[in-house]
């Protein structure tokens, strides 16, 4: 059953400074700076939490443009690989990319709380230079990887006890 909840024009407070550390004069994010964004944020006070789905709907006038949704994820249950390629393939010859393992549900929803220990191993032809076991934070585990000299496939594999192992391959450019 859906229920609105809230309606809000992007955040447009009075331009301030922020960042730096707060202790010594900083400030936090404040609802200003997002004037001149392109896509600024929005803010949302005073709503109580609720497991569900929450589904936010963007209007042009009374006409909805676009919707995005997130719910509530369950158990932690599988990992699932992805590369952080921001829009360029991973390149041979000793190329850095990092590598996310994403601790997510069993309908595909990053478990946010999740802090599993995982372990990550790839073929021949890179090499992690991170730690290869790592805590999960905010559900998602960080490596680096580097490519080695030859376009051969790299296997990468993430493991972590209880869950079901994620694997992806992919061909350095």
């Amino acid at each position: 059953m859906e229920k609105k909840i809230a309606t809000k024009h992007p955040d447009d407070g009075p331009e301030t400074g922020y960042g730096g550390n707060r202790l010594n004069g900083g400030h936090t994010f404040n609802g200003g700076n997002a004037n001149n964004l392109t896509y600024p944020p929005f803010t949302f006070e005073g709503i109580t939490y609720q497991p569900g789905q929450l589904k936010a709907v963007g209007l042009n006038g009374d006409k909805p443009v676009t919707e995005f949704s997130v719910s509530t994820p369950g158990e932690a249950e599988k990992i699932k690989i992805d590369l952080a390629t921001n829009g360029k393939a991973l390149q041979s010859d000793g190329d850095v990319i990092f590598v996310y393992a994403k601790v997510l549900d069993k309908c595909g929803e990053l478990v946010t709380g999740s802090t599993a220990r995982v372990t990550l191993s790839v073929s021949k032809n890179a090499t992690v230079i991170s730690p290869v076991l790592v805590n999960a934070e905010a559900g998602i585990a960080t490596f680096i990887l580097r490519s080695g000299s030859a376009k051969d496939k790299i296997r990468l594999d993430a493991s972590a006890v209880g869950l079901t192992g994620g694997r992806l391959t992919v061909v350095p450019k």
